[in-house]
């Protein structure tokens, strides 16, 4: 092979190399949905009076689950927050999510219908509330210690004095 043949292969694998590296950040984008923790919003006490471990694992699992599902392949600008679930007697859930920044109206509905058609486990005596901190398209992990979603700082501002979060969800449940 003469060196013009060369010099060409060589300038077609950097022409490749240069294509791959350009659009390498497609392939390796931050995934749209990562659970970074569990935030017991209840002492434990508390929780394992209402609730098996395994069973609670099981349903966090599920959420998990069905937001990964809802986010896949949509763009969005990192975000960072909470996703805080209620379960009460009755088989019944409630959602509120917490994000910074604030997800698209639609885009929080749809999540919000998805998770609350999750079959809740069977809890007694009480609600269980926990959050999902969680990273949405690569967002670095909330600080804050406790979601605040915008419908439980309302009310505990109107009450003018602290709740526990127990009665606080059910303040806020939604109708």
């Amino acid at each position: 092979m003469n060196k013009l043949g060369t010099h060409m292969k060589l300038t077609m694998r950097l022409v490749v190399l240069l294509f791959a590296l350009a659009f390498a950040n497609i392939a390796f984008a931050k995934a749209p949905y990562e659970m970074k923790d569990i935030v017991l919003l209840q002492p434990e006490s508390v929780l394992q009076e209402r609730i098996s471990v395994d069973t609670l694992g099981a349903y966090i699992r599920s959420v998990n689950a069905s937001a990964a599902e809802v986010l896949a392949g949509r763009d969005y600008k990192p975000t960072r927050g909470f996703l805080v679930v209620a379960i009460r007697p009755g088989n019944q859930s409630a959602v509120w999510i917490d994000t910074d920044p604030v997800l698209p109206t639609d885009l929080s509905r749809e999540l919000v219908a998805r998770l609350r058609a999750i079959a809740p486990p069977t809890v007694g005596d009480g609600p269980v509330v926990f959050a999902v901190r969680v990273s949405l398209w690569g967002g670095a992990p909330s600080t804050k210690n406790t979601p605040s979603p915008e419908a439980w700082e309302r009310e505990a501002k109107a009450i003018g004095r602290p709740l526990e979060v127990g009665e606080l969800v059910e303040r806020v449940w939604p109708r």
